[in-house]
């Protein structure tokens, strides 16, 4: 699985090491960055938050929120009410399922001199491997924007042509692996138990060379038999 966000601490481009599935929406990510003077590894939590495209196959075990703000190119909204055959249905699908969909503000999204740059971020996206969680087919990723250091959010849409579900997902950095070297100063991120454990060792191993320091010492100074 292929995955881009930028370190919050030095923001240089990090690198996906793990994945595990939580449940039906919501999926961990471990990352590191790739800037070997910062160092910092942290864990991402990438969750279904809102639907844009109701599922026509939905699931019982599954209830998100539907947005109300939803935009589409006229052409997308056309194809909402044509009567299409299931083989043309399936065809129109699938050429259209790259095509932005949103529920955002539309500012320079789409359009303007960041077009360009919003297209290549757009195509990195796509790498993101995540399941629609209504039909747990794979779904596509086909716009994000940043929220935050922290916080991005992602529209996806299944890939499957009889589920259809769009959705958002946020991805957000959780917690800590490893400290980064270049800290910075407004980003505070709980400690992973990871850190706490190790912490906890070296603070148990610190105490023990600390006691047996006095008998080290003891024995230096004792005079030779």
């Amino acid at each position: 699985m292929r995955l881009s966000i930028r370190c919050p601490h030095c923001g240089s481009k990090t690198v996906a090491e793990d994945h595990k599935r939580v449940d039906r929406t919501a999926d961990m990510i471990t990352f590191r960055c790739k800037n070997h003077l910062c160092g910092h590894v942290f864990n991402a939590r990438l969750e279904a938050v809102r639907t844009l495209e109701q599922s026509r196959t939905p699931s019982p075990l599954v209830s998100l929120p539907v947005s109300r703000n939803v935009r589409r190119a006229a052409h997308q909204q056309g194809m909402l009410m044509d009567d299409l055959t299931d083989l043309d249905e399936e065809a129109a699908y699938e050429a259209d399922v790259y095509q932005p969909i949103a529920d955002w503000p539309v500012s320079s999204l789409f359009v303007g001199h960041m077009a360009p740059a919003l297209a290549v971020e757009r195509t990195r996206y796509r790498y993101i491997s995540i399941r629609c969680p209504h039909c747990q087919a794979n779904a596509l990723a086909i716009d994000s924007r940043e929220m935050s250091p922290t916080l991005r959010e992602v529209t996806y849409r299944c890939r499957n042509y009889r589920c259809r579900h769009g959705y958002v997902a946020q991805l957000e950095i959780v917690e800590t692996v490893s400290l980064s070297s270049m800290p910075a100063r407004d980003i505070r991120l709980p400690l992973s138990r990871h850190i706490l454990t190790s912490s906890g060792m070296l603070m148990q191993l610190h105490e023990l060379l600390m006691a047996a320091q006095p008998v080290a010492d003891t024995v230096a100074q004792a005079p030779p038999t």
